[in-house]
């Protein structure tokens, strides 16, 4: 018997497997989306931690616990930030802890990343401790 094509059942076999194949190609995409938004996410929380954290290390903001606290910008409406501050055994220092998390109705699971930093207690006047004490001249009135 001489045979030309395929039969229906051969064909029906490739139809499943090229069915499961784009089924798997399309979890792999779906997957790694998901993990694209996720790794955009934690970088911009990042990002934003580093920079609240730098601006209190500058002085630009004031040093004190407490938030949430807004961003100033509109893309970053969706993130707040809180500070914390511990003493540390060191006297003239205190650890800052900036977090920033995601506010958002939309993400399925909120992302949040937090940043510490030994700093300066602002409330503490550092000056020098070897510096000579200011002299102040007297003058003896005598009779």
């Amino acid at each position: 018997m001489n045979r030309r094509g395929l039969s229906l059942l051969e064909v029906m076999l490739a139809l499943a497997i090229l069915g499961g194949a784009l089924t798997a190609i399309g979890m792999l995409v779906r997957l790694g989306s998901r993990a694209a938004v996720e790794s955009r996410e934690m970088t911009q929380a990042q990002l934003l931690c580093e920079s609240k954290l730098a601006e209190l290390t500058a002085g630009l903001l004031p040093v004190e616990p407490g938030g949430p606290w807004q961003f100033d910008l509109p893309e970053q409406a969706e993130w707040v930030y809180f500070v914390d501050i511990e003493p540390v055994p060191l006297p003239g220092m205190v650890q800052v802890t900036v977090t920033v998390a995601q506010e958002s109705e939309t993400a399925r699971i909120p992302r949040f990343f937090s940043l510490v930093r030994w700093m300066q207690d602002p409330n503490v006047d550092l000056s020098d401790p070897y510096a000579a004490p200011a002299v102040t001249e007297t003058t003896n009135a005598g009779p």
